[in-house]
């Protein structure tokens, strides 16, 4: 009895080629509409990429995200740091193979508006220990003022 394994190959083959596209497009900050020009063309060839011929798709970005609203006021959406890190090692900015990973974070508020109190606080991170040094995005909150209490800050959406 024979086994075809080209399919499980191809399988294979076409993520990494899936993941390379995404990883390639991050690393040099290629355009959306560049990127979407180029699945087009590939896809008329027999590769799995996506359809729906969009970036998003190739990066898997989220159509939505869950906003917590916090006890002392304001909301608070999570983006995530596992999310962030996958993407570095994924784009080969990262070397998986690294004993420890140093991560550096941000945080500081800005005001949105002259004639309101809103304002935006983003919760930024770096990889000190890597040649990436772009940070990322990992949460977002947004209120009237400042966050209250910092324990739930930190916490919330977890």
């Amino acid at each position: 009895m024979t086994v075809d394994s080209s399919s499980e190959s191809e399988s294979s083959d076409t993520e990494s080629l899936r993941d390379s596209l995404a990883g390639w497009s991050m690393q040099f900050n290629v355009p959306k509409n560049a990127v979407i020009a180029l699945l087009k063309l590939l896809n008329r060839y027999p590769l799995d990429l996506p359809l729906d011929v969009d970036s998003r798709t190739l990066h898997h970005t989220p159509r939505s995200h869950v906003i917590c609203s916090l006890a002392g006021g304001g909301q608070y959406v999570h983006f995530g740091l596992q999310k962030g890190t996958e993407v570095l090692i994924h784009s080969g900015d990262i070397n998986s193979h690294l004993a420890k990973v140093e991560l550096q974070f941000n945080v500081d508020g800005l005001p949105l508006f002259k004639s309101s109190n809103m304002t935006l606080c983003p919760i930024l991170c770096i990889v000190r220990n890597s040649q990436w040094k772009k940070p990322f995005v990992v949460g977002c909150f947004s209120g009237e003022s400042k966050p209250a209490n910092l324990e739930a800050y930190f916490a919330v959406c977890y």
